[in-house]
């Protein structure tokens, strides 16, 4: 995608809320005079402790997001679109700032102020060793991904389909229908892209009860529950994959915040049978971050 196509796409995002508008558009402008190597995401979904909730404006390769504070900053209401949405968790080494538009009063030269802070923070942080320019053509670019050797979370690798992940990972087809098969590449390995809805055979989700995950000692997008609907179709599905013990290479499917279907790689995962049960459905632990090619 063009950079001024994704510009356009995520600023139309803020359209109907002033105050955020007026923000986005004054850091994008600012910042993109600067550098054009910055990403930034508009209505970012986010999980934090207290739930999940909406981000106004988030920068990826700096962990921050800036939230302005106008009334109705919304959680999910809709509990089917919460689990779709492409939700990244606010973990440790994320940043917030805010900025109180009614701390401003109305002064247009201390709201500017304000966020000029937030821009000299922002081109400071990309002065670190540690920056990856980004750019948008390579947004969905397969290339990218087989140069580096790996498939990596913390790289966010997404794919329009799931033929593109198929592929990469070897399995030469033209289309895919399915949403877990077998990997002709690698032994052992299963591929999924699981749905995290409720259907008329499934109700998979990401498990995100704190209670669970403290206990393990675990993050968010550790565990994945794979529930069948039909009584018997669980107890024959769990006996089969507790025997079979395979492991999954995991791009569950999101809806971004364009609305555009993506499919992004979360892990590799093993069945957890101390957490697996035939009422429970199954449950996957992440084992791994990364997978290489």
């Amino acid at each position: 995608m063009k950079l001024l196509d994704y510009n356009l796409n995520q600023l139309r995002r803020s359209f109907g809320k002033k105050y955020e508008n007026y923000v986005v558009s004054r850091i994008l402008h600012k910042v993109g005079d600067e550098a054009d190597d910055i990403q930034f995401i508009t209505q970012q979904y986010v999980k934090r402790p207290t739930g999940r909730a909406l981000t106004d404006l988030y920068f990826p390769q700096f962990n921050l997001h800036i939230e302005i504070d106008e009334p109705a900053h919304g959680k999910f209401k809709d509990e089917d679109l919460a689990r779709e949405m492409d939700v990244i968790e606010a973990a440790e080494g994320h940043e917030f700032r805010r900025i109180n538009i009614e701390s401003v009063k109305g002064d247009i030269k201390l709201f500017n102020k304000k966020i000029d802070e937030i821009i000299q923070e922002i081109l400071k942080l990309r002065q670190s060793d540690a920056f990856v320019p980004w750019h948008s053509e390579d947004e969905f670019n397969e290339k990218i991904i087989v140069s580096s050797g790996k498939l990596a979370v913390e790289d966010r690798p997404r794919f329009r389909t799931i033929a593109a992940a198929a592929n990469l990972l070897g399995q030469n087809v033209n289309g895919m229908q399915k949403s877990f098969f077998r990997s002709k590449k690698y032994p052992g390995y299963k591929l999924w892209f699981p749905k995290f809805y409720k259907n008329s055979l499934w109700d998979n989700k990401l498990l995100d009860e704190v209670e669970v995950l403290q206990e393990h000692d675990l993050e968010f997008g550790d565990l994945i529950q794979e529930k069948p609907l039909s009584l018997e179709n669980a107890s024959r599905h769990f006996q089969k994959l507790i025997d079979e013990r395979d492991r999954r290479i995991v791009f569950p499917r999101f809806v971004d915040n364009l609305g555009v279907v993506v499919y992004r790689f979360m892990g590799v995962y093993e069945v957890d049978t101390a957490l697996s049960s035939v009422h429970g459905g199954m449950i996957y632990r992440r084992i791994s971050k990364e997978f290489k090619l």
